[in-house]
């Protein structure tokens, strides 16, 4: 959940992001307005809720933070987080965002690379090519220029890499998870061998 962000742009990505996480709605995700329904339990409830309270002891700065009510978690958006926060190299699975700031691409991908996991990221730019070239640096099983990074596709492999897991599931890599290929010939009559 680091949202890496070129300086040259970060002071208006910040503002514009910012005020678009404040009117995102938090509760049940039957209602049509919620678009952040609840996490999966109270302990990860609790998690998040540590990390935003951790990452402010550290000296960060919530630009937005959120509350807890039971599941519910309301989204805190982070900033100032040191180098060597241990925050910046954990998967934080809820509406917990850092934002860390860049100067040129070859910082980017060193900073995006700096973690043990590798799920998913994504790239936005205006140049593609540019996009898929970064992608191509990435240690990840799945990124995607100008897009989220939550894709799962029934035909498209599905996976991580470093400690978020290996393999892939979904399209023909499931069978291959789950099947082995076995060989068995039959001779019908008597085989001859040179000796």
């Amino acid at each position: 959940n680091r949202v890496l962000v070129d300086r040259s742009v970060e002071a208006e990505f910040t503002e514009k992001f910012v005020a678009k996480v404040r009117t995102l709605k938090v509760g049940d995700p039957s209602d049509p307005q919620t678009v952040i329904g609840p996490v999966i339990n109270s302990s990860q409830a609790d998690a998040l809720a540590g990390a935003v309270e951790q990452a402010i002891a550290e000296g960060g700065t919530a630009l937005v933070h959120g509350t807890t009510t039971d599941n519910l978690v309301s989204p805190s958006v982070l900033t100032g987080l040191p180098a060597d926060s241990a925050l910046l190299r954990q998967e934080v699975f809820g509406p917990v965002v850092f934002l860390v700031p860049f100067d040129g691409e070859e910082e980017a991908v060193r900073l995006v690379n700096d973690t043990p996991y590798g799920l998913s990221g994504a790239v936005h730019t205006a140049d593609i090519e540019r996009g898929v070239n970064f992608a191509k640096q990435i240690d990840t099983g799945m990124f995607h220029v100008n897009d989220g990074t939550v894709h799962d596709e029934p035909l498209v492999p599905f996976g991580g890499e470093k400690h978020s897991g290996t393999g892939r599931l979904n399209g023909e890599t499931t069978v291959d998870a789950f099947t082995t290929t076995k060989w068995i010939s039959v001779q019908h009559g008597r085989s001859r061998f040179p000796f």
